[in-house]
């Protein structure tokens, strides 16, 4: 192409801005690029080439970011010659969108390929086709043509792992089981979880394996070496009570937490801490079992008060594991308008009285000294609010307008938040009283960026 198409052009060559939302963290604008517009032909080719140059981005989250969107890339270009029937049966069995998967895959297996690119875009595949039965197939079939298979950057294990997710074992119980049972004691952690996500594939098709037959044996083996289980959960769907208490009991007795793996989220932790983030019971046990970060995720999880949880992150905030105990005292700071005395001592949290109504709340960064990571204004009476435009002075003195930056667009407006180049203002409403802008619960401020600021130098007139 002797001319890049107008419309691209701005994206393609014009120098990366700073960031929308956060100082200084800005990645290659292709990556924004609106996939729901009318492209010609030659249009497509030019965000498909130059996604694909990005799979070779030193930067991880670049490269899975890129992999997503050349799957849609995929599937929005198959729109305009495809009827939504059709495009439901199968998208790689049309010719182009199958050549584009196939030039995916060769640029992933070239010798020199970052680590873990291979398996990250074979996920990525796994989540989209995994509805899709006939394009699974398909896909198979293009990781055993010979250019892949024999592709030496790829190991053994990378190879097998993305076969058996993608059905390679067969499709019958009686057939798969035995292999699927061996392979959950394979040495590679992505080869044990997709066989674990094969077995809870053919629990949740309600034929056999029966649940209450497979579930122990996964958990002993989550227990024994941590990594299947989350891979079992992802591929076992309408969850009861009954599911939610395993889970809770094999967190309770596995000592580790999961490893991270590309295909599944591998992490009932992250489960348990959205299902039970209400119950101080369920932490209680976390915490008993000394799975003290499931138990500080999961009591940090609410933006708000928790009927019971309090003396937990109290409790919490005396671990001797340094995150856990800054976690919680951050989150009694934030939403309980409590000082955690020890916090205070190790230097995560300080609290000023800055007027006779007014306290403020530090929490001070654990990377950068003398910087804060975020300040939280509340009434100094227990209980009380803040009048909104005092609440507004007070964040003009510690976040001036030369230290935030100018505000920050959103397409989603959200009410009392605002975004800046360096951080946000959350104005946090009393609770059922949304509508009445005069009176806040409390104001929070979150700082982003690289550039030092301490509130307490901005304090100095004022005091």
């Amino acid at each position: 192409m002797d001319e890049l198409p107008s419309n691209l052009g701005r994206w393609l060559h014009t120098p990366p801005p700073i960031a929308p939302q956060w100082d200084g963290r800005a990645y290659p604008e292709i990556l924004e690029v609106s996939l729901y517009q009318v492209y010609e032909g030659g249009e497509w080719d030019t965000i498909f080439d130059s996604l694909l140059t990005l799979l070779r981005d030193e930067r991880a989250e670049v490269r899975q970011a890129a992999s997503r969107q050349l799957l849609q890339v995929i599937e929005y270009e198959a729109d305009a010659s495809l009827d939504s029937r059709e495009r439901r049966h199968s998208l790689l069995g049309q010719p182009r969108a199958r050549e584009r998967a196939q030039t995916i895959l060769a640029t992933i297996t070239q010798p020199n390929s970052f680590p873990g690119t291979f398996e990250m875009c074979c996920a990525t595949f796994h989540h989209a086709l995994e509805k899709r039965a006939a394009d699974r197939v398909t896909f198979l079939a293009l990781l055993r043509e010979p250019t892949i298979k024999n592709a030496e950057s790829v190991s053994e294990d990378a190879r097998l792992a993305a076969e058996i997710v993608f059905g390679s074992l067969g499709t019958t119980w009686s057939k798969v089981k035995e292999a699927l049972f061996l392979a959950l004691d394979h040495a590679d952690d992505n080869v044990r979880a997709c066989a674990a996500y094969q077995i809870g594939q053919f629990v949740s098709s309600k034929t056999e394996p029966h649940v209450e037959d497979i579930a122990p044996l996964i958990a002993d083996k989550e227990v024994g070496r941590p990594g299947v289980a989350g891979a079992f959960w992802s591929a076992h769907p309408l969850k009861d009570k009954n599911d939610w208490n395993w889970l809770l009991e094999v967190l309770c007795r596995s000592s580790s937490p999961e490893p991270y793996l590309n295909y599944f989220p591998c992490n009932l932790a992250f489960e348990a801490h959205e299902y039970f983030s209400r119950d101080p019971v369920a932490v209680q046990r976390l915490m008993t079992a000394e799975r003290f970060d499931v138990a500080i995720m999961t009591a940090t999880e609410e933006n708000e008060r928790v009927p019971g949880m309090q003396p937990l992150l109290h409790e919490l905030g005396e671990c001797g594991d340094e995150e856990t105990a800054r976690l919680a005292a951050w989150h009694l700071a934030y939403h309980y308008h409590v000082l955690h005395e020890r916090g205070a001592k190790r230097g995560y949290v300080e609290q000023l009285a800055i007027s006779e109504n007014v306290i403020l709340f530090l929490l001070w960064s654990k990377t950068k000294t003398h910087t804060s990571y975020a300040a939280v204004l509340c009434a100094a009476q227990s209980g009380g609010c803040l009048r909104y435009a005092e609440a507004e002075q007070w964040v003009d003195c510690l976040f001036p307008p030369e230290v935030r930056g100018p505000i920050q667009p959103r397409y989603y407006p959200v009410p009392g938040l605002y975004r800046y180049q360096r951080g946000y203002v959350t104005f946090v409403p009393l609770l059922g009283t949304e509508a009445n802008i005069s009176y806040v619960d409390s104001v929070m401020i979150g700082y982003r960026s690289d550039m030092p600021w301490n509130p307490k130098e901005y304090l100095s007139p004022v005091l």
